[in-house]
C-alpha cells in the first residue's frame, strides 16, 4: 500500500465521475445527432398503404359511435389547478408499491451503513459508546435520502418531507438514547444536546463532496448514460492508477531498469512509459466493454429498472468516496469496506425485490407531442411519464426532444458500435413485430419500462397507428401547436379514428393555436362520424404552474370535473370567455 499515497484513490474517484459526466454529455450529443440523423432518412421504399393503415379499424370506430346524442364535437376544459397545498401524483393502487420501494431501499441503506460504519469503527481506542455507533449509522445512510427520490418520483415538497422526516428520526433516536442512558446511571447534564449537535456536523462534513457528484451524475441531461460511463472511467482510472503502481515496483528491479533505460535512449522516456502504457491498455479496454456490456445485458434482462441503476450509480460513487478516505489510514482496508458495503446493500435490496409484483393490469400510455420544444417536453415527461410508469409503461416515437431521457444501455452501446440503425423501423412489414416486441412486463422494483419506437421519416406513420392500437390511453402534449406541424395534424385525425375519446388527454397553453386545433379536430370528428356526440379532455397548463401537471396526471386516470365544456367552434374564444 506504500505506493498508494493518501489521497491517491480519492483524487482518481473525483476525477473520473467528473471525467464520466463529460463523456456523458459528449455520447447524449452524439446520440441525439444519430436519432436526428435517422430519423430525417429514409428507409426501404413502402407503399404509401402499407405505411399510414387503413382509414379506421372498425372496432375503434364502432367505440367512438356508440354515442347516440346528434352533437357534434365538443371540448372538456380543465382550467383551474387544484387548489389542495399538496396534490399527490399517485394514487392508491400505487401505495404498496412505492412502500415496498421504501422498505427495501432502506434495509439497504442499514445494511450498507451497519457495514461501513463496522469498518470505521470497529478496532477504536478506547471502545466508543453505543450513542457514538449509533449515530454513524445514521450518517452512513444518508443516500437514502436522493434514493427515494428518484425511485418515488418525488417532487419538490415530497423531496423537503423526506429530508424533515430523516433528520427528526436521527434526532429523536440519538436524543432519546443519550437521555434514557443518562437516566438509567441517575445523571443528567448538557450530552443529549452536544451529541445532536456533533451528529448533525458529522452528516454535514460526510456529505458535502459526494452529495456534489451525485448532484453531477443525477442532472437529468445526462443521468441516463452516466452509470455506464461512469463504470468504464473507473476501470481505466484504476488501471492507470494501477499501472504507475506497477512501474514503480517493477523499476526495482535490475534487469527491468536496464530494459527500459535502453529502450528510453532510442526514443524517449515518455515514448517507453506511455507505449507501455497503451499496451497494457488493451486489455482494461477489453475488460471495460465487458463490463458495459453486462450491464446492458442485466437491464435487458430486467435484472433492474434504468431508475434503479442510477441510485445503484449514486450508492457506489458514495461507497468508493468513503472507502478512499478510509484507505489514507487504513490502507486497502478500505477498498475492502467499500466493497462490502455496496455489496451489502445491493444484496438486501435485491433479495427485497427479487420478485416484480404480479397480478397487474398495466394501463399503456401513448405520449404524443409537438417536436421542437426540448426543456418544456422533458418536464413533462420527468413529472408525468415518469409517475406514470407504476401504472403501465409509457410509449412513444423517438425523437431528439427526450433522447437524453430515454437512452437506454444498450442504445449508447449500439450508438458506440455503429449498429443502432438496427433499432429503427427499417420498412411497413416490420412495423407489427416492432410493436409485438413492447415491453408490458414490471421491473422488480414495480416500474414498467420506456417503450422507444425508433422510426424513419416515411416509417412513422405506420407506427403511429400501430402504437394507438396498442395503448390504452393517449397523452398529446400540443402546446406550441401552429400550421407548422402537420405532423400533428396527422396525429390528431387517427387519434380520433382509433382511440376511444374517453382515453385522450390534450395539453395546451396559451401558445397553442386553438382555432386551427379545433377546426382541425372538428372536421376530423364530422368526416368520420357525421353528427355523433362526443367529448374531447383538453387541460391547459401555464408555464410555473406545478399543481397544473397534478392535474393532468388525475384527468389521464379518469378524476377531475371540467370547469366548463364548449363545442368545438368555440374553442378559439375559450381563454376569453
Amino acid at each position: 500500500m506504500d505506493a498508494l499515497l493518501p489521497g491517491k484513490l480519492a483524487y482518481v474517484f473525483y476525477v473520473s465521475v467528473v471525467d464520466a459526466a463529460i463523456l456523458s454529455v459528449i455520447a447524449l450529443l452524439w446520440f441525439r445527432h444519430s436519432v436526428r440523423a435517422l430519423m430525417r432518412s429514409a428507409s426501404a421504399p413502402a407503399s404509401l398503404a402499407d405505411v399510414t393503415g387503413a382509414i379506421a379499424p372498425p372496432a375503434a370506430a364502432a367505440a367512438q359511435t356508440s354515442l347516440s346524442s346528434p352533437a357534434a364535437l365538443s371540448f372538456a376544459l380543465f382550467e383551474s389547478a387544484p387548489s389542495a397545498p399538496d396534490v399527490r401524483l399517485d394514487t392508491a393502487s400505487e401505495g404498496p408499491l412505492r412502500r415496498r420501494l421504501t422498505i427495501a431501499y432502506a434495509l439497504g441503506a442499514v445494511a450498507y451503513s451497519l457495514v461501513m460504519t463496522a469498518f470505521q469503527l470497529v478496532g477504536e481506542d478506547p471502545a466508543l459508546p453505543f450513542v457514538a455507533w449509533l449515530a454513524r449509522v445514521w450518517v452512513n445512510a444518508w443516500p437514502l435520502l436522493p434514493s427515494l427520490v428518484a425511485l418515488l418520483v418525488a417532487d419538490r415538497r415530497s423531496t423537503l418531507r423526506l429530508a424533515l422526516l430523516y433528520l427528526l428520526i436521527g434526532v429523536a433516536a440519538e436524543f432519546g438514547t443519550t437521555l434514557a442512558g443518562q437516566l438509567s446511571r441517575g445523571t443528567l447534564n448538557a450530552a443529549p444536546i452536544t451529541n445532536l449537535y456533533w451528529m448533525v456536523a458529522s452528516l454535514v462534513l460526510t456529505i458535502y463532496a459526494p452529495l456534489v457528484l451525485i448532484v453531477i451524475s443525477g442532472w437529468r441531461r445526462i443521468r441516463s448514460v452516466m452509470p455506464i460511463a461512469l463504470a468504464g472511467v473507473i476501470v481505466f482510472g484504476f488501471a492507470l492508477l494501477a499501472f504507475g503502481s506497477a512501474m514503480i515496483s517493477m523499476l526495482d528491479r535490475e534487469s527491468v531498469r536496464s530494459s527500459i533505460v535502453a529502450a528510453s535512449t532510442l526514443t524517449s522516456v515518455r515514448v517507453v512509459y506511455y507505449g507501455l502504457f497503451l499496451i497494457a491498455s488493451l486489455p482494461v479496454g477489453w475488460l471495460a466493454w465487458r463490463l458495459l456490456r453486462w450491464i446492458a445485458n442485466g437491464f435487458e434482462r430486467k435484472r433492474f429498472s434504468d431508475v434503479q441503476l442510477i441510485v445503484d450509480c449514486w450508492w457506489m460513487i458514495v461507497a468508493a468516496e468513503q472507502a478512499s478516505l478510509l484507505s489514507t489510514t487504513r490502507g486497502y482496508i478500505g477498498v475492502v469496506a467499500g466493497l462490502a458495503a455496496f455489496a451489502a446493500y445491493r444484496v438486501v435490496v435485491a433479495v427485497m425485490l427479487r420478485h416484480a409484483p404480479g397480478d397487474r393490469s398495466p394501463r399503456r400510455l401513448l405520449l404524443l407531442r409537438v417536436f421542437g420544444y426540448q426543456q418544456r417536453t422533458e418536464k413533462l415527461f420527468d413529472r408525468v411519464a415518469q409517475a406514470w410508469r407504476f401504472e403501465g409503461p409509457v410509449q412513444l416515437i423517438a425523437g431528439v426532444d427526450l433522447a437524453s431521457r430515454t437512452a437506454t444501455p444498450g442504445a449508447i452501446l449500439r450508438l458506440l458500435s455503429g449498429s443502432l440503425r438496427q433499432q429503427y423501423i427499417a420498412n411497413a412489414a416490420d412495423i407489427q413485430a416492432r410493436i409485438a416486441q413492447l415491453d408490458g412486463v414490471p421491473d422488480r422494483d414495480g416500474r414498467f419500462r420506456i417503450n422507444n419506437v425508433y422510426c424513419h421519416d416515411d416509417t412513422w406513420r405506420g407506427a403511429l397507428t400501430a402504437l394507438l392500437e396498442a395503448s390504452d390511453c393517449v397523452l398529446m402534449d400540443l402546446r406550441g401547436f401552429s400550421a407548422r406541424n402537420q405532423g400533428c395534424v396527422f396525429e390528431l385525425e387517427q387519434l380520433l379514428l382509433r382511440v376511444p375519446l374517453a382515453s385522450v388527454v390534450l395539453v395546451v397553453d396559451d401558445g397553442t393555436d386553438l382555432r386551427l386545433l379545433g377546426q382541425t379536430l372538428t372536421q376530423s370528428w364530422t368526416r368520420a362520424f357525421g353528427s355523433v356526440a362526443g367529448t374531447l379532455s383538453l387541460v391547459f397548463i401555464q408555464a410555473r404552474a406545478a399543481n397544473h401537471l397534478a392535474s393532468l396526471m388525475s384527468r389521464l386516470k379518469g378524476l377531475g370535473t371540467p370547469d366548463r365544456i364548449v363545442a368545438g367552434d368555440a374553442l378559439a374564444l375559450a381563454r376569453t370567455m
